[in-house]
């Protein structure tokens, strides 16, 4: 929380919210946790330039993500602060056990330290460089300053879990996703680990967890962020994190892989705790296909964004756009275009289309008559849709399950034009109409349903204005052929 929260930051908490979302509709009791790391070096630097306390500096700026996720409609359960005393004493008790167990010891490090990722760094990824007054500086290959740091530190025995960590992931290909940062992350273990330092001087970082029994230390600050996970799932008053530990999956972008792939689940080897199912690193946003940067002042704020666009607007851009391996792209003109494409001429018209008086003869569903080929055909296409959809969005794929909900309604909006209904009222042929209007709606149903997780309030509005009761709206519901006679709602969705 050294900075308000950007297009990135929402991304993420996105990708958990849909992920979230789905396993409930799937019936699943599901604890969807998000929150601030709050410690370190960086966030007491930044603390210093505003001339605030840490503590109030972390309070304005995980008050600002906060907001930013109400706004976005996340369903978290839990919001967590790492600055919590429930956390704290997760911490501690976490850190006793790893040193108890004999994996923590003290020991000398010197090497180039990156406040801005808050790690050590080894030779191999600093380069020369200049700093801003045009001096000759060490930077990392992603352009952080570093400092060239020994201290007294404790240290964690990272090199003894080598082995353990190659045969989880050998055992476990789909561990880390997507399958690219499988393999980087299988990579930087075979390419050898050392024992890592977990705690840092607190004459250098005061701002953070103390190390237990020793004050003259503070927790290393991803020991003490990524404890959170424990934290939020009831340890150590649960010492196993039952019944939500371990974790079904993580969201996180690609920058912080190497700290969630290969530190934690050492930690967790060595406490004897079980590892998560599944960590998903997603790539990151740029803006017209340049990097978002302050000093290039084309960071996107997400506040405006949802107070123009909308927040299901906002949400479905992301997640129809962004992507898990390759950079998403922003830019004002992509996000019109895609939600006047999708979401207006595709979704929208469709509903506006199907909701005349003329086609809904006593506003209930139709009692459809004898099929046609293209009938049959568009509800071959409905009978997979939930499958195809649902196998990706439990691949974290939503890019590709919304693809394919777009292409089918694109099909359905053909069909209900080839097949002009209305002229088929005005022609005497309502058994037809009756028909076509029965699977123009079971479709629009079952979209619906399955774009619950991506834009909750226009799809809430939709199955309301189709009569959809909310007992009716989980996975188990989506299915084609709803009982004809069952009423509709009044006027449009809005």
């Amino acid at each position: 929380v050294n900075a308000s929260p950007h297009l990135g930051h929402l991304y993420s908490a996105l990708l958990a919210d849909a992920r979230a979302r789905w396993q409930r509709l799937c019936g699943d009791d599901v604890l969807f946790s998000t929150g601030t790391d709050e410690h370190g070096s960086k966030v007491q630097e930044a603390a210093m330039k505003k001339k605030q306390t840490p503590q109030k500096f972390c309070d304005d700026v995980s008050a600002e993500f906060k907001n930013l996720f109400d706004k976005a409609n996340l369903s978290y359960n839990r919001f967590i602060r790492t600055t919590e005393p429930s956390h704290k004493e997760s911490v501690h008790h976490f850190w006793r056990l790893l040193r108890d167990r004999g994996h923590i010891y003290m020991g000398q490090h010197e090497g180039w330290y990156c406040t801005s990722d808050e790690t050590f760094v080894t030779e191999s990824q600093v380069v020369d460089a200049v700093d801003g007054h045009g001096k000759p500086c060490k930077k990392t290959q992603s352009g952080h300053a570093v400092e060239w740091v020994k201290e007294d530190n404790y240290k964690f025995r990272l090199s003894a879990f080598q082995t353990q960590l190659e045969r989880h992931f050998d055992a476990h290909k789909n561990f880390v996703t997507p399958p690219l940062r499988w393999k980087e992350s299988r990579a930087a273990i075979s390419a050898g680990l050392q024992d890592l330092s977990v705690s840092r001087p607190t004459k250098r970082v005061s701002w953070g967890i103390a190390v237990p029994d020793d004050p003259e230390h503070t927790v290393y600050v991803w020991l003490d962020a990524l404890t959170n996970y424990l934290t939020v799932s009831g340890y150590p008053q649960h010492p196993q994190g039952e019944p939500f530990w371990p974790a079904m999956t993580h969201f996180l972008g690609k920058d912080i892989l190497r700290f969630h792939a290969v530190y934690f689940p050492a930690f967790l080897l060595a406490a004897g705790l079980p590892l998560p199912q599944q960590l998903c690193a997603h790539a990151h946003w740029t803006v017209d296909k340049v990097k978002m940067s302050k000093s290039l002042g084309n960071v996107v704020d997400p506040f405006k964004l949802i107070d123009s666009y909308g927040v299901d607007s906002v949400r479905y851009f992301l997640l129809r756009e962004g992507a898990l391996e390759d950079d998403g792209d922003f830019t004002l003109k992509s996000l019109a275009n895609r939600i006047n494409a999708d979401l207006a001429d595709n979704l929208g018209n469709l509903m506006l289309r199907t909701a005349s008086p003329l086609l809904l003869p006593g506003k209930m569903i139709c009692q459809p008559g004898p099929l046609e080929a293209g009938d049959s055909q568009l509800i071959r296409l409905l009978h997979d849709l939930p499958a195809i959809v649902g196998g990706h969005y439990e691949n974290n794929d939503f890019r590709s399950g919304l693809n394919q909900i777009s292409e089918t309604l694109s099909s359905v909006n053909g069909y209900f034009t080839r097949n002009a209904p209305w002229e088929l009222v005005k022609t005497n042929q309502q058994e037809r109409a009756n028909t076509v209007m029965y699977v123009t709606l079971e479709a629009v149903r079952i979209a619906a349903l399955l774009l619950q997780p991506i834009i909750p309030e226009s799809s809430h509005r939709m199955l309301t204005f189709l009569g959809v009761p909310v007992s009716q709206r989980s996975v188990s519901n989506i299915v084609y052929g709803r009982t004809p006679g069952e009423p509709i709602g009044d006027g449009l969705p809005r």
